[in-house]
């Protein structure tokens, strides 16, 4: 089973997927700035945004400038669509289109004269049977697993993350179900967690992804671990039209726990 810990600077929203704000690397002097495009689509209540901001050259303060005048539309299988609506500088928000689980999403930009097209399957989410703490034989910190069967027959792929007395974490793992197809198993959150007191709460979540969103968070993590004198590139998206970035659908699956006296 892959295992790929991923650490990210900052978030639009918790439970949709973070805004990484020097990640995402583009040659080293590009005359023309890219399209980055940050987009998600859940199956939570009012959880589909849009974050879209424009590359700079490697010598420029890392201070990526906002769009704010795209038109931005999210359709599904069913024939729903709607305009997004601009709420924040660069930031876009379906007010009501909603996610569902089984359809397949579609995301169109009109940005600068140029269309961006992407789509995204919604995979039906995966239910958490339990979460557990254990704890790590390297640090002995406590360590949070997330226990759940995976679906037999299919590939899954999953992104997996924790909230401790309610701060949300910023870093979040991946994994496919690669050799424990159809089994029972569970994942391991370990960063970041120190101590466990009596009445701490924890909720443990589990995305199911597909397989577009699973490699560009695989690529983008091997790009981080390349280092600082490695040359610059992308992580793989499904962005059309030389645009950077993922629009990703998936479903959220999440367990409470009560740290026993």
């Amino acid at each position: 089973m892959k295992n790929i810990k991923l650490f990210l600077i900052s978030s639009i929203l918790f439970f949709v997927a973070s805004s990484c704000q020097k990640v995402i690397q583009v040659d080293l002097n590009s005359a023309d700035p890219q399209l980055v495009v940050e987009a998600y689509v859940t199956d939570a209540p009012d959880s589909i945004w849009v974050k879209l901001t424009k590359t700079v050259n490697f010598s420029d303060k890392n201070e990526f400038p906002a769009v704010d005048d795209a038109i931005v539309i999210v359709s599904d299988s069913e024939g729903n669509s709607e305009q997004l609506t601009k709420i924040h500088p660069g930031i876009y928000k379906a007010i009501n289109l909603q996610g569902t689980p089984g359809r397949t999403y579609k995301l169109e930009i009109e940005y600068n004269g140029k269309k961006y097209t992407a789509s995204s399957y919604m995979n039906y989410p995966v239910e958490i049977d339990s979460i557990s703490i254990g704890r790590s034989v390297f640090s002995g910190n406590p360590t949070i697993r997330i226990h759940f069967t995976d679906p037999a027959n299919i590939r899954n792929y999953y992104r997996y993350l924790r909230e401790i007395n309610g701060n949300k974490t910023r870093s979040f793992e991946i994994v496919d179900d690669n050799l424990r197809n159809g089994q029972s198993t569970f994942v391991t959150l370990s960063s970041g967690v120190q101590r466990l007191l009596p009445n701490d709460t924890v909720i443990g979540y589990l995305h199911s992804i597909d397989y577009a969103t699973f490699e560009y968070y695989r690529t983008f993590n091997q790009i981080n671990e390349t280092g600082p004198t490695a040359t610059p590139g992308n992580p793989i998206g499904n962005i059309s039209n030389g645009a950077i970035g993922i629009f990703a659908a998936f479903s959220i699956s999440s367990k409470l726990l009560i740290i026993e006296q």
